[in-house]
């Protein structure tokens, strides 16, 4: 059961890319992000309310989430204004420098030190994706400040990652899930009233099912699943979905939106998914095994 499970959050946040970047061609980036977050706020705040939970009252509980939600509501910015001048496919493996970022600010905010393979993983992250920067016809003008946006969007959600993982809280995780996405939301919604005001949006059975697909399926549903799955297997398996996602995002950029893809591409994204893997999975097992001699 647990590995089906698994396969299923791969497949829907996989092809979450591929959803967003049909979800931008009917709407503004930023009202995109607000309607994405605050309809899975509300899913997730119904299903809260089937469980007799509520939201938390006191401020130290919240503080967490809320932080992290308007960190996650900035990067979600990051991400749908760059999206507009990426593939799908190229978006995702931008989106791969996530768990470099986050080894990094480990080092200043949680003490955590830098081994070996940390050091040889980042050098290779930064090795793949300065081959996928310059990989292709694809990279210019707004696409590359497109594609520097989409890594900004890494680093700020890697800093809000870290800030959760640092400041922890006694409530559960489906409330602290759903005050992150209220806030986001809320910081989206802010962006488009001050900077969308006069962009239409294009009423179409695509868009409608992207937003749908991208609220309920890959933001309420994939996270519910994902938390059950934190209580059944462990952390270190989790992580895979970091590596599994964007190769289902660019197998169905291709496939499904016609996405170009060079060998570069796929040779950047094979080197910084490899630098993902020495610099979490190995560095992690390595200390785990020094801790326990």
């Amino acid at each position: 059961m647990e590995n089906q499970l698994f396969a299923l959050v791969c497949l829907l946040w996989g092809s979450g890319w591929m959803f967003i970047k049909i979800g931008l061609s009917y709407f503004p980036p930023f009202t995109f992000g607000a309607l994405r977050y605050s309809i899975a706020a509300l899913v997730l705040y119904i299903v809260m309310r089937i469980n007799h939970l509520s939201l938390p009252t006191r401020w130290e509980d919240a503080k967490p989430a809320v932080v992290f939600g308007i960190l996650n509501g900035l990067s979600g910015a990051m991400l749908n204004w760059g999206g507009q001048f990426l593939s799908s496919t190229l978006t995702s493996m931008m989106n791969t420098t996530t768990p470099f970022f986050m080894a990094i600010y480990a080092y200043f905010l949680l003490d955590e030190k830098f081994d070996k393979y940390k050091i040889i993983g980042l050098f290779m992250g930064f090795a793949g994706l300065m081959i996928i920067f310059s990989g292709g016809s694809e990279i210019y003008a707004k696409s590359f400040w497109g594609a520097i946006a989409v890594v900004v969007q890494s680093a700020i959600y890697a800093l809000a990652a870290t800030y959760s993982k640092k400041y922890k809280v006694d409530i559960k995780p489906m409330q602290v899930v759903t005050v992150q996405l209220m806030s986001a939301g809320l910081v989206m919604t802010l962006l488009g009233i001050l900077f969308e005001r006069n962009q239409p949006i294009i009423i179409s059975t695509m868009g409608i099912i992207s937003l749908l697909y991208l609220s309920i399926f890959a933001g309420a549903l994939a996270f519910l699943i994902y938390y059950y799955l934190l209580t059944r297997i462990d952390v270190v398996r989790i992580s895979y979905t970091s590596f599994i996602t964007p190769i289902v995002a660019t197998i169905e950029g291709v496939v499904f939106l016609n996405d170009s893809i060079t060998l570069r591409m796929i040779l950047g994204l094979i080197l910084t998914l490899c630098g993902a893997y020495v610099t979490n999975i190995l560095s992690a097992s390595t200390q785990k095994q020094e801790s326990s001699q």
